[in-house]
Parts: structure tokens; C-alpha cells; sequence
């Protein structure tokens, strides 16, 4: 049997183990732009990589970042993304090696021959004053995964500038209209909208809503539910389930003004789960993805009201499952006395017209 090597690359750290090997390719691409870091920016990209399987499938439970530059604290979290799409939850803190891993919630698989790009995001701090003019950077400095590694380097992606002074808009969330109250109930054979969610821009700029992620929560399971819908503005855009087989993802493109609330809900149609229960909670702010169209610098949503928190940031109301009413017994065909009845009426009515 071959030997297959348990590899964490991270400074020539590496533990061995056996079975049978696949690999896992590391692509040098493009990195992003350096430019500004303004307050209050989301998902502001700084390294990048391509990771390519062969040999057989691979799975990455996570990568190693490193601050670099002379700014202090200035994240309020780091993310990765995967074409676009965040992967687990934020981190809000480096380790005191300024090094911290950004896990994903369950092993992400590449398939043989199948490569994805991934990119190291930070989202800014809403008071940058204090570290106005600084550089900062994300490197990507290891990775933690069950195959070979070939082709990594340490990754030190672009350095941005910290401005305290660059404006970007805003984009303020209450709980929409068609948001379900305490106690709400579902039955199987109903499509219901479980969250709901209004949306206005500041003054500062309009905003661009890209994408809505959200998780299912409850012990309702995949096999209960189905046809998991984005509404925004009229229209349906369907969401599709992530690997972990609890978060949805929706893309869009719609505009969000300052002169009028824009509602977006989620709705699905439950199919089974008697006695089950179910929400769709918005676990972190940024996974409302905004970008100014102006800017171009993503922007970090403000919710206000009770179904907002820290952890999830939106919590959806928890709707139970129930069985389905049973539908009234069909009423029972007229008697002779009644047929007669009615004929009578009909005559004197014909009468009295004449």
C-alpha cells in the first residue's frame, strides 16, 4: 500500500501518515489590486490562490493566513471565498504570531482535475482613525489538507492603505414586512416564506445587493424541504445548497436606492417534517453582500430591531412543522324536500317577474 502524506504545509511543518496519495496542485495567479482600505469595507480582497486536485479527489480543511504591514487591529474579520462565495465563518482575531487558519464548516473536495480559486478577504473596522495611513496585507502562509502539496510558496498577496477618510455608503436592515410572527406554523404541500428582510441605501451611494447566503437551522433536514427561493423586489432567484448541506446561496444583481425599501425574503416549499421545526437565519452581516456604485467597496450592512444580534446576525423566526388541515367533508346531496323547495322558489320568482 502506498504511503500517503498527511501534509501541513506551514514553514516545513509536516506530520506523515499511510494510505493511498492524491495531490493537490498550488496555482500562482493574479493577485489583487493594491489600492485603499477604507472604514466599515467588506470582503476587500488580498491574496489570492488556485488549488487544483489530481490523482484522485482532495479535501482542504483549511488555510493558514498571516497580517503583515505595520497596522494594528484594523479587521474587524477575515474570510475566505471560493469563486465568490464565503466559506465557514469569520475570524475576528489573529493569534499573537499575527498567523490564524480560516476553517471551512465541513471538508472542502476538489474533484480529479477539477481547480478552484480562493480569496483572503478582510473586512475593515468601522473606526479606522487611529491607524489612518498604515499598510496592511493578508498573506497566505499554509494549508491544511490530507494530500500531497506541490507547487506551494508563501503567498503575500497585495498591501492597501488604511484610510479613515475615504466615505463609502451604507445600507441600513430592519425585518420586512412579510417576515413570519412568533409561532408561525408550515404543513407539507405549502410554500412559505420562513425570513424576510427590508433593505434601504444611505445617501452616501446606491448599493449593488450581489448575493444573499444564508442557513438553515432547526432539526428540519434537506429531505423536508425543497425549492429554497430568493424574493427581491417580485422576483424569484433560486438558491443553491452548499456542500455542507445547511447554507444556501443566492446571486443577484439589484440595486438598492435611498428613496425606497427593498424587501428580500426566503421561502421554500416544505414537502415532509410533521413535528419538525425550521428557520433560515443571515449567520454574518457580510453574507448580505453589498458593493457601492460608486466606490466599488463592498459595504458592511447596519440591522436594527429585536431579530438582530451578534450571532446569527439575523435570526429567523422558528416555524413548525404541522400536519395539513384536514379539509371539511363534502356536503351531502339536497333531500327531495329541499329539491322541492327550491323548485317552488323558482316558480314564484318567474311569477312575480311577470
Amino acid at each position: 500500500m502506498k504511503k500517503r502524506i498527511i501534509l501541513l504545509v506551514l514553514l516545513g511543518l509536516f506530520s506523515v501518515s499511510t494510505a493511498m496519495a492524491s495531490t493537490l496542485v498550488v496555482e500562482q495567479i493574479t493577485q489583487p489590486l493594491s489600492g485603499l482600505a477604507p472604514e466599515g469595507a467588506a470582503r476587500i480582497p488580498f491574496s489570492k490562490v488556485r488549488f487544483r486536485a489530481q490523482d484522485g479527489k482532495v479535501a482542504i480543511y483549511g488555510v493558514y493566513v498571516e497580517k503583515t504591514g505595520m497596522a494594528g487591529q484594523v479587521f474587524s474579520g477575515i474570510a475566505l471565498l471560493r469563486n465568490g462565495v464565503q466559506m465557514g465563518t469569520t475570524v475576528t482575531n489573529f493569534g499573537a504570531d499575527n498567523r490564524v487558519m480560516l476553517m471551512v464548516d465541513s471538508p472542502f473536495e476538489i474533484t480529479d482535475g477539477s481547480s478552484y480559486d480562493l480569496t483572503v478577504v478582510g473586512n475593515m473596522r468601522d473606526d479606522l482613525s487611529a491607524n489612518h495611513g498604515e499598510t496592511i496585507g493578508i498573506a497566505i502562509v499554509g494549508i491544511h489538507t490530507t494530500a500531497t502539496i506541490e507547487g506551494f510558496v508563501l503567498i503575500d498577496g497585495t498591501h492597501r492603505t488604511v484610510s479613515s477618510n475615504y466615505f463609502i455608503g451604507t445600507v441600513n436592515v430592519t425585518a420586512g414586512s412579510d417576515n413570519p410572527s412568533a409561532g408561525s406554523t408550515a404543513y407539507p404541500g405549502e410554500t412559505k416564506i420562513f425570513s424576510s428582510v427590508s433593505l434601504i441605501a444611505s445617501s452616501v451611494e446606491d448599493e449593488v445587493l450581489k448575493s444573499v447566503m444564508v442557513k438553515a437551522s432547526g432539526n428540519a433536514t434537506k429531505s423536508d424541504y425543497n425549492g429554497v427561493m430568493l424574493l427581491v423586489g417580485g422576483t424569484n432567484y433560486p438558491m443553491t445548497v452548499l456542500p455542507d448541506g445547511r447554507y444556501y446561496a443566492g446571486g443577484i444583481n439589484k440595486t438598492i436606492t435611498n428613496t425606497a425599501k427593498t424587501k428580500v425574503s426566503i421561502s421554500a416549499n416544505v414537502i415532509g417534517g410533521v413535528g419538525k421545526t425550521i428557520a433560515f437565519d443571515i449567520v454574518e452581516s457580510t453574507d448580505v453582500e453589498l458593493v457601492g456604485t460608486i466606490t466599488g467597496f463592498g459595504t458592511t450592512p447596519i440591522g436594527s430591531g429585536s431579530m438582530f444580534d451578534s450571532f446569527p446576525w439575523f435570526k429567523g423566526t422558528t416555524t413548525s412543522i404541522i400536519q395539513a388541515p384536514t379539509p371539511p367533508p363534502p356536503l351531502p346531496p339536497p333531500t327531495a324536500k329541499q329539491r322541492k323547495a327550491a323548485a317552488m322558489t323558482a316558480i314564484r320568482s318567474l311569477l312575480q317577474d311577470k
